[in-house]
């Protein structure tokens, strides 16, 4: 083998390094554009934290009634604890407003298992959940966060 074609191998493994990488990575980014004061920013800003493991950054997210269920601390402390790790892709689904009510539909996948080519085998199951917000004082807050 000459050294034109191992610098072609190495190209091409490269190539399949960062496609693996790159579907494997949750779609909900922070990068990804949102409105923040919508229903549907805040639902997405709620999985970024979440899917990051920055549950103190989900927190503030909440409702007052919501948040006085449970204090702070045992809130970071049980969305650390119930986070399994895998990359889920959330993508939002819809919204419906009514008022002072919202419902944001969030479709969520995970792989079915660790190995990273899920999806030759028909991809990765999805389920839909659901997140309610109430405006308060103009800006919108989670009732019920997506999926609890």
């Amino acid at each position: 083998m000459d050294r034109f074609t191992g610098w072609i191998g190495v190209a091409v493994l490269a190539l399949v390094v960062v496609a693996i990488v790159m579907i494997r990575s949750p779609a909900v980014r922070p990068g990804v554009t949102s409105d923040p004061t919508s229903p549907e920013g805040v639902t997405r800003a709620w999985l970024v934290a979440i899917d990051d493991g920055r549950p103190e950054d989900a927190w503030p997210l909440l409702a007052p009634r919501t948040q006085a269920r449970e204090t702070r601390d045992d809130f970071l402390r049980r969305m650390t604890r119930t986070r399994d790790g895998s990359s889920a892709r959330s993508t939002i689904a819809g919204a419906r407003i009514s008022g002072d009510e919202a419902v944001v539909e969030v479709s969520r996948s995970r792989p079915r298992s660790p190995e990273p080519f899920f999806f030759w085998t028909g991809g990765a199951p999805s389920e839909r959940v659901v997140a309610r917000l109430e405006r308060i004082e103009g800006t919108w807050r989670l009732t019920v966060p997506p999926g609890e």
